[in-house]
């Protein structure tokens, strides 16, 4: 399952830097499942009650990973608490982990990728690894993925990828992904001129140019 990593001051893995608290866990159990679906609930309380085991020794278990998978079956992409410790057991360095949020990115579903871009993987993943995933999920045969991607590269200031980003705005066939990729590509490519980080703001200066070169790209496609 990969090296063992190696634990922090407060005797946590590399990622659990915070004060790990089991009552605190639990209590974001009851706060994000409710009273009525007890069987998310308690496959978050077992998780929480592995995941302390796993802090107090670095070991991943084969009973973590099965906690971590049975919370995400039951609570879906967006939501899961499980899906999230699997992305940080793969900061971690577990091999295990890594392959699963690699699954993930590559699912037949589009919204489980997006979920994934969005979420887990930017836990799991450093910068360089992220660029390389970042720059073929703009290849992604769905065009919401590619525009999900581009707009995460603002946010994390990607600024890698514009070209990329132009291209994938190029290629877009929806109107509406093809102007959201390309409003993408141009706050990407202004933050990068500015020093702005992570802005998706126009401003009187910059709207009339935007206004001006999305004309000019729309044209240029019915052309």
């Amino acid at each position: 399952m990969g090296a063992t990593p190696k634990l922090n001051t407060d005797g946590g893995p590399p990622t659990a830097l915070f004060s790990f608290s089991l009552e605190r866990e639990y209590e974001l159990a009851r706060r994000y499942t409710g009273t009525e679906n007890t069987e998310l609930y308690s496959a978050r309380v077992r998780l929480a009650d592995e995941v302390m085991r796993y802090r107090q020794t670095g070991i991943l278990t084969d009973s973590l990973l099965a906690c971590c998978d049975h919370e995400a079956s039951l609570a879906g992409p967006w939501s899961s608490f499980g899906r999230r410790r699997i992305a940080e057991l793969a900061a971690d360095g577990h091999l295990a982990a890594r392959e699963r949020v690699e699954g993930w990115l590559a699912h037949p579903n589009a919204k489980v990728r997006i979920a994934t871009i969005w979420g887990p993987a930017l836990r799991a993943f450093d910068r360089p690894t992220l660029l390389v995933i970042a720059e073929r999920m703009l290849s992604d045969r769905s065009e919401a993925v590619r525009a999900k991607v581009a707009d995460i590269a603002i946010y994390e200031n990607w600024f890698e990828l514009v070209p990329h980003i132009r291209l994938a705005a190029s290629c877009a066939r929806n109107p509406k992904f093809r102007i959201s990729l390309f409003s993408s590509w141009f706050h990407l490519l202004e933050n990068q001129r500015t020093g702005n980080r992570g802005s998706f703001s126009s401003t009187e200066e910059n709207r009339p140019r935007y206004e001006k070169q999305l004309a000019a790209f729309l044209n240029e496609a019915c052309g």
